[in-house]
């Protein structure tokens, strides 16, 4: 029979690998499961923030910097932690890495800008080498990489302090102008496009509604 524990914050009845270990207790193990300390702990540590900031901030920067001196001396034990934790929890760990890519793509667009260089338009950003030659500046820097992710790219751009050389061009335009020395595109033939394509939607909108409103009509 699996023997239970009863957490006396939350009354419920748990196994005993929801409690953390705790060697001081008669039965080795925290009296309140492990979802009720994090809970706690994060409450006490608002607590304490609200009563004493100068406090909070001394005790923060201590954990900080031992938690650092752990890592540096326990890389193995950390990268278990985190294969572990990958293996458990394969949804958070995709969803923490979008967030992770988004930060990181709009830390970049908010610095280069976020409408195309060439013709203005705001959809599907890129970063453009402006010189050319981008394919043999990612080999430079990545190596034998056919065709090495955009985050890694723009992880390179933010820990290089956003160096000169590069800008925002949207997908077409980028394409457009691949390895030449710009986009091209006749933009006023595109906007013209643009607009008939709007121009014929809006027309067909009208068509619908007018059928619609004949097909209500009795006939007399």
């Amino acid at each position: 029979m699996t023997e239970l524990k009863r957490c006396p914050d939350c009354g419920q009845d748990k196994l005993r690998d929801q409690f953390s270990r705790n060697r001081s207790t008669t039965d080795g193990l925290q009296a309140y499961c492990k979802p009720c300390c994090y809970r706690r702990n994060r409450e006490n540590k608002a607590a304490v923030a609200a009563r004493n900031p100068e406090l909070a901030a001394r005790r923060a920067a201590k954990n900080t910097a031992r938690n650092r001196r752990w890592l540096l001396a326990n890389p193995e034990k950390m990268r278990e932690y985190g294969r572990r934790f990958r293996e458990a929890n394969p949804e958070q760990r995709r969803e923490r890495q979008r967030q992770a890519n988004d930060q990181i793509r709009a830390t970049v667009l908010d610095h280069y800008g976020r409408s195309c260089a060439c013709c203005g338009v705001t959809g599907h950003p890129t970063i453009d080498h402006i010189g050319g030659n981008g394919k043999i500046h990612r080999y430079e820097l990545f190596g034998d990489v056919d065709r090495p992710s955009s985050i890694v790219f723009y992880r390179w751009l933010i820990k290089s302090g956003f160096p000169e050389g590069f800008q925002t061009l949207c997908r077409r335009c980028n394409a457009s102008k691949g390895t030449g020395p710009a986009c091209r595109l006749d933009h006023s033939k595109a906007a013209k496009a643009t607009q008939m394509a709007e121009l014929k939607r809006r027309v067909m909108d009208l068509e619908s509604q007018l059928a619609a409103l004949s097909s209500e009509t009795p006939n007399t």
